[in-house]
């Protein structure tokens, strides 16, 4: 298998689980005390992410709310890319549009399947993350079995090596808790989310708080003024990001 190389995310461990399992706790303490009190995903936040107000559930490749361990070349050392749906499109009007209309075809932001795969080809597994109720439908189709026709009908990974997560609104307060609790989950089954990726100012601050995904690490078309910090992609598409960023990373596990 060869040697394993340290991988920007930083290493793996007691001690950054533990770091991350009490950023963690913090986070769901204030976003469940946020949802108790009638607020938004985080206190003093107004969503504004491709779901918008929409709920979420926990769900997977099936949308059966189960989550089944992907392959992935490097078990022992498992590192994962948490990718909020609303980043492969144009954002709320987009998806709510597709969503409600089973007749539109919704646009992929350029760049974003190139993306997603270049980070596949480097051994990374793919969480898909969104604030839709896993209970909510395209039509007549389930809204999962549409997100994953889409994806694959535009070339973004699924199958091994990806899961999809969707908001169980039965088990989580808000889409906030859910994410966080997501995050939280995958880093105790031994899945490292080193990068993040989303047009939500409220996922930036659980990427970096609940997730533990350095700053530097988290990434949005633009920014946001007056928000978190996050890496900003001043390009209104993924392919520059891509050069930049991931095309330089070697395979994490070099045979």
């Amino acid at each position: 298998m060869g040697t394993k190389r340290a991988t920007p995310g930083g290493a793996r461990g007691p001690t950054r689980t533990r770091a991350r399992l009490a950023a963690a706790a913090l986070t769901l303490a204030t976003l469940a005390t946020a949802a108790c009190g009638g607020g938004g995903e985080a206190s003093g936040a107004t969503t504004t992410g491709a779901e918008g107000a929409a709920s979420a559930t926990t769900a997977s490749d099936g949308g059966d709310g189960t989550t089944t361990p992907p392959a992935t070349a490097c078990a022992d050392d498992r590192r994962g890319v948490v990718v909020d749906i609303g980043t492969l499109t144009f954002g709320a009007g987009e998806l709510a549009r597709w969503s409600s209309d089973p007749t539109y075809q919704m646009r992929v932001r350029p760049g974003a399947p190139e993306l997603l795969q270049a980070y596949r080809e480097r051994d990374y597994e793919i969480l898909y993350i969104t604030g839709v109720p896993s209970d909510s439908a395209r039509g007549l189709q389930p809204f999962a079995d549409a997100f994953h026709s889409w994806l694959q009908q535009n070339g973004f990974p699924d199958g091994d090596g990806t899961q999809y997560h969707a908001w169980d609104t039965t088990a989580y307060p808000s889409a906030g808790v859910f994410k966080t609790q997501t995050l939280v989950d995958a880093d105790l089954e031994g899945l490292s989310v080193d990068y993040g990726y989303t047009d939500d100012a409220n996922d930036v601050r659980i990427f970096l708080t609940g997730g533990g995904i350095p700053a530097d690490h988290v990434f949005t078309v633009g920014g946001f003024e007056g928000g978190p910090v996050t890496s900003g992609v001043p390009e209104t598409d993924w392919t520059s990001h891509r050069i930049r960023v991931v095309d330089p990373l070697p395979p994490l596990c070099p045979s």
